[in-house]
């Protein structure tokens, strides 16, 4: 009770999107406008247009662990999860990264600017720190 709107944040995936309609999206851009907070979970797991980046009211994007896993051995990867830091941050957005769970992957991100991270190396689920 007495929560501000801006305290709140919610997860929308790449599929809710996706299927979304006009309804859905609009009842997003009042809650948005109230100061609610949205972040996009496992970004890059869906089909969804890069678009949508510059379409939604988005605070933060969370890349998916499947892009985490690998790093920073997988040359792909590693060039795939710089990409997206990268632009990210060039929307003004926040970056997460799920499922961090060595040290050289905490590294690897740190260096390339990522914002926060989540798993098991850095703490319990659900919550995340800033690396």
């Amino acid at each position: 009770m007495g929560l501000p709107p801006n305290a709140l944040e919610l997860e929308i995936t790449e599929n809710i999107i996706l299927t979304s309609n006009a309804t859905t999206r609009a009842a997003v851009g009042k809650l948005r406008q109230l100061g609610v907070q949205f972040a996009l979970d496992d970004f890059g797991t869906g089909y969804a247009s890069l678009r949508l980046l510059t379409e939604l009211p988005l605070m933060r994007i969370k890349i998916d662990q499947s892009f985490i896993r690998g790093l920073p051995d997988d040359s792909k990867l590693v060039v795939l999860v710089r990409s997206l830091i990268t632009m990210a941050h060039g929307f003004g957005l926040t970056v997460i990264a799920e499922g961090v769970e060595t040290e050289a992957q905490a590294v690897f991100l740190r260096d390339e600017g990522c914002d926060e991270a989540t798993g098991i190396l850095v703490c319990k689920a659900g919550a995340g720190i800033r690396i």
